[in-house]
């Protein structure tokens, strides 16, 4: 590939478009694959009924871009709303965990607590935890969905690595938590 061809790829790069040559099914072209929304578009431009390689890259590359300017990709706040299959609680981003600690007399302790957990700005997250010692089970699990229920509201544009090369995303690699006092929280 020329370096004429790599600048005219534009402002998305190589995002969402692979190469396929594979001698055995005959097939050489290329292909958009992308994810907006929840759907997933797929097409292939194949070198053959695109009269050449150059031909099928400038036409996938044009589809593809055509996608990314109209196709909305998934909000931020819609995407934190999804029940994932390992989900116990039932509500998205608040979770019951149970600590085991030694006390100082050598036996041992529990302390459990719910937790809200929320993304903030794209690598980061926020969290908020609520003892159910100190609030009791449902004053605890209340406390941690209004804390996410509410952090949620400030939840602004679309996921974040649906228009991000693979590229600049590597720098969010490091997930920073930002923590609330769930103590401070809990009188508001």
């Amino acid at each position: 590939m020329s370096q004429d061809a790599n600048a005219e790829l534009g402002k998305y790069g190589w995002y969402g478009l692979s190469r396929i040559d594979d001698q055995k099914s005959r097939c050489y072209g290329w292909r958009v694959s992308l994810r907006r929304d929840g759907t997933q578009y797929v097409k292939t431009f194949h070198d053959k009924k695109c009269e050449g390689r150059e031909t099928a890259l400038e036409l996938a590359r044009k589809w593809r871009d055509h996608l990314v300017e109209t196709v909305a990709p998934m909000s931020r706040y819609k995407l934190a709303q999804i029940v994932r299959a390992n989900n116990q609680s039932g509500i998205t981003g608040v979770c019951r965990y149970t600590k085991r600690h030694r006390r100082a007399d050598g036996s041992y302790g529990e302390n459990s607590y719910w937790e809200a957990n929320w993304p903030t700005v794209p690598g980061k997250y926020g969290r908020a935890t609520y003892s159910v010692k100190i609030y009791g089970e449902a004053k605890a699990r209340e406390l941690a969905i209004t804390a996410r229920s509410k952090a949620l509201t400030a939840l602004e544009g679309f996921y974040w690595k649906a228009d991000t090369p693979r590229s600049v995303r590597s720098n969010f690699a490091d997930d920073a938590a930002i923590e609330i006092n769930a103590d401070s929280v809990a009188g508001s």
